[in-house]
């Protein structure tokens, strides 16, 4: 070995050679320093030199090493750090260098040798002492927790949610939150200043730990859930913006018919945008109510606006005129409210719960004129009448032959030669009659008829009736107004908002259809006859053919008398068929009145229907409401594992435990009833008593005690106890007339939201209490429950009293043998093996449950005990 090393110098050139050369392994550095003669080495040399090796590829490596990660986390580098604390949490030396070839190369080295594990702790250390003081972990936890905090204080507008919401669809990165120019709407948001400021503190290029950030944000930025429940839209979730919310809300509403919508929020309600839902009860809970600007809440009713419309007119004699419509009713107002744990800006709120105007009743139709009847001119009635040249000389069979224009119908037809009559009326489609009557007497009782009568007469139709207008419509009854209940559920206190509130104005009512007049009634007019022997046989016969009815309007009236004159006529009908003596018909006339008649007034309708009157909207129940929301605030708590810091994990872990704590005794205000008894705490399930023990004496005098001056809470657990036990009948008895007092002041109760709230709140606070709804459905068939006890607690009585008399019959046997009978047999007195007693078993054990049939008790009791064999 040519090569002469002082220890000094060999260390040097080592040293030198692990520097200089990165690859270099342990064989090349001895062929460096030797040569080819290598194998000449003295083995304590070279056990001297591998040391050396190894202790400066390890300082070597050490140093390099920790510059690499000195520079990377000085730089802010979240992907070295995140991928160190991966390899570090896998113990992965080579890992932790990954991609980084010059230590990679002295990092070989070491492992070949198997002895760099100890390096992985010390740049473990090294690593953590170097994040802790460029980039701590605890500035990232500040900032989740103030992001946290900015999202649960309800501080947070619309614009800077959008700005975050966009932020995390892009990734959340760091370097994006930064780049945020937001100006902050509000001098109460200053936790977006804050956020703001622990960014800025984050040194590193992006955030060391982002799948925390995002589980942050996939909570907090979850859009509300949307759930429909019979004509209830129930909508839930962290924050809510109306104003994000109204376009679908609508939608909603005109699709499904929505009478109600319940806003479940567990950090905070945002009004940034007006309401205006008719009608429609409107409910928002949660823990805080943001006020925007200022804002209105209407839910005032649909109204109708002034004008009435017109039924229709009568368009023909057979039906009057319309009825006028009722109008609808005004359409009442939404109930409003708001339970939440603070408000801010209530002043700026301003709430309109008006009933809506009723619609104008509807004007009744007109009605239709009646028509004008039919009369006759004398130019018709001669056309009409039977033609002939003399009443007396004329055959008898040319008046009676007489027929009238086929358009007449005959009504009536009777003609008597031996008699000499004849009477005959017709009736044309108009409704004109025509009345025909010829007819022969004699002047002298010795002689022949020696005198014939004639009359010929048309009457005119009656003119036809005009109809009736129709009546009038009411106008819709106005809306009722809503209630409004805005206030904490804790304290009871209500917050300063402006409601405005009235009785909608109803509706007009219509005006009766006009009636419309009578027709014209047709004139009348005859024309009569007469002629006699002594006329055939006067040369200067002239005839007494006249008219009655031709100069005017007129109609015609017809009397009667016993003795012939001039202007009267005989009609032979009268005396042979209607055995009249006055037989001679007499003719005057009256002139028709012109005035208008028309038909009887139409009377103005007074009264309302139900269609018109107007309905209130379904009250909300706020017991059922603040139980919801208290579940809802529950269930979204429980999150956030370790997404902040482990202070303000602790932190929370005893707020959330207070929270918990509070809300089982969480106070909730009722309304005083009459007693002036306010009840002001919710009572938990572990703090519920049990009832004190009674039995059927103690609660019959209870009941006795209370009478109808004990408070409903107390006459409502009476009637609970009262159909929980059995009671004997003449018990019941005693406190019947008590009974109907108190079920009475239960069902007024239960009409009364006040009176049924305090009722539930006492049942609340028993161990067996029922709630809001069960107490409704009990209190529905209390009566018809109160005659079935009465009729099983008879029926027991009377099977009691059977019992009895079963037990004391004393059965006696007829031992007297029938002589006449035609077989005998040998009998003994003997004892019924009715075996196991299954049926007296089965009896007293259903007897209990009043489910015995009364006719087969009593057929048992009838059975005699002892039998003959």
């Amino acid at each position: 070995m040519e090569n002469n090393f002082t220890e000094a110098n060999l260390n040097l050139a080592i040293t030198e050679s692990v520097y200089a050369i990165e690859d270099i392994s342990f064989e090349v550095l001895l062929t460096r320093l030797f040569g080819q003669n290598v194998e000449a080495i003295p083995f304590e040399l070279k056990t001297f030199i591998h040391r050396k090796f190894i202790s400066q590829h390890k300082g070597l490596l050490r140093h390099l090493g920790k510059k690499h990660i000195y520079q990377q986390v000085k730089s802010g580098s979240s992907k070295f750090i995140n991928d160190f604390l991966e390899a570090l949490n896998d113990k992965d030396l080579e890992e932790m260098f990954d991609g980084v070839p010059q230590i990679q190369e002295k990092l070989n080295i070491l492992m070949e040798e198997k002895i760099e594990k100890d390096l992985l702790t010390e740049f473990g250390q090294y690593f953590q002492t170097l994040k802790n003081k460029c980039a701590p972990a605890e500035i990232e936890e500040h900032f989740r927790t103030q992001l946290k905090n900015c999202f649960e204080n309800g501080e947070m507008s619309c614009q800077i949610w959008d700005a975050l919401n966009t932020w995390y669809q892009n990734g959340a990165t760091l370097k994006n939150f930064k780049s945020f120019n937001i100006q902050i709407s509000t001098g109460r948001d200053i936790c977006y200043s804050k956020i703001v400021e622990a960014a800025k503190e984050i040194k590193t290029d992006n955030f060391a730990n982002i799948e925390k950030i995002t589980k942050i944000l996939d909570k907090f930025l979850v859009k509300p859930s949307w759930k429909l429940k019979e004509k209830k839209l129930i909508i839930s979730g962290r924050s809510i913006y109306f104003s994000k919310e109204i376009i679908k809300l609508m939608k909603k509403i005109e699709k499904n018919k929505i009478e109600q919508i319940e806003f479940y929020v567990a950090d905070c309600f945002h009004l940034d945008s007006d309401v205006k839902l008719p009608g429609i009860n409107f409910i928002i809970t949660g823990k805080k109510a943001y006020i925007w600007g200022k804002r209105k809440i209407d839910l005032s009713g649909s109204k109708y606006e002034p004008g009435k419309s017109k039924a229709r007119n009568a368009s023909t004699l057979q039906e009057k005129g319309e009825n006028g419509k009722d109008g609808l009713p005004g359409e009442s107002s939404g109930n409003l409210t708001i339970f939440v744990r603070e408000m801010v800006n209530p002043s700026d709120l301003t709430v309109y719960l008006d009933g809506g105007r009723g619609e104008d009743g509807q004007n009744g139709g007109d009605g239709f004129d009646g028509t004008d009847g039919v009369g006759v001119t004398q130019e018709e009635l001669d056309q009409l009448c039977v033609k002939y040249s003399n009443v007396f000389s004329d055959s008898w069979n040319n008046f009676e032959d007489y027929s009238p224009p086929t358009n007449w119908k005959k009504t009536y037809g009777i003609w008597n030669l031996d008699n000499c009559y004849g009477y005959a009326t017709y009736e044309d489609e108009h409704g004109r009659t025509i009345i025909y009557s010829y007819s022969g007497f004699l002047t002298k009782w010795y002689q022949i008829k020696n005198t014939y009568d004639l009359y010929f007469a048309v009457i005119g139709s009656l003119g036809k009736k005009g109809t009736q207008g129709g009546s009038n419509g009411f106008g819709g009854e106005g809306g009722y107004s809503g209630e409004a209940r805005i206030e904490n559920p804790e304290t009871g206190e209500s917050y300063s908002v402006t409601v405005v509130k009235k009785q909608g104005a109803s509706g007009m009512d219509g005006i009766c259809g006009k009636n419309r007049k009578y027709g014209i009634n047709g004139n009348d007019m005859v024309v009569i006859d007469r002629s006699s022997l002594s006329d055939v046989c006067n040369p200067f016969y002239k005839s007494q053919k006249s008219y009655y009815g031709e100069s005017a309007k007129c109609k015609l009236s017809f009397g009667q008398k016993y003795v012939m004159e001039a202007d009267n006529r005989f009609n032979g009908k009268k005396l042979h068929i209607d055995k009249e003596s006055a037989c001679f018909v007499t003719f005057s006339i009256t002139e028709m009145e012109n005035n208008v008649v028309t038909v009887e007034k139409v009377v103005e309708r007074k009264e309302h229907i139900n269609k018109s009157k107007a309905l209130a909207k379904n009250s909300i129940i706020s017991e059922e409401l603040i139980a919801k929301a208290n579940n809802f605030l529950k269930n979204e708590t429980i999150f956030l594992a370790d997404e902040c810091k482990e202070i303000a994990l602790t932190a929370e872990k005893e707020e959330k435990n207070n929270e918990e704590q509070e809300t089982l005794t969480e106070e909730i205000v009722i309304l005083q009833q009459k007693q002036k008894k306010t009840i002001t705490t919710f009572t938990s399930e572990g703090e519920r008593k049990f009832g004190s023990k009674f039995n059927a004496h103690l609660l019959i005098n209870r009941i006795e005690e209370t009478g109808n001056i004990g408070t409903n809470e107390v006459i409502f657990q009476n009637m609970m106890d009262l159909f929980s036990i059995e009671i004997p009948f003449y018990q019941l008895e005693t406190i019947k007339f008590h009974m109907i007092l108190q079920i009475n002041r239960i069902l007024q109760s239960i009409n009364d939201g006040k009176s049924c709230t305090l009722i539930a709140a006492e049942q609340n606070t028993n161990q067996n209490g029922i709630n809001y709804n069960e107490i409704v459905n009990f209190a529905k068939d209390l009566r018809s429950r109160k005659q079935q006890k009465y009729e099983f607690s008879k029926f027991s009585s009377e099977i009691a009293n059977a019992v009895e008399e079963f037990e004391s019959v004393n059965c006696e046997i007829d031992q007297k043998i029938d002589a006449k009978a035609e077989k005998l047999f040998g009998i003994k007195k003997t004892i019924v093996d009715f075996g196991d007693l299954k049926f007296i078993n089965e009896f007293f054990q259903n007897f209990h449950k009043f489910n015995v049939d009364k006719e087969m008790l009593m057929d048992v009791l009838r059975q005699d005990i002892f039998m003959l064999k």
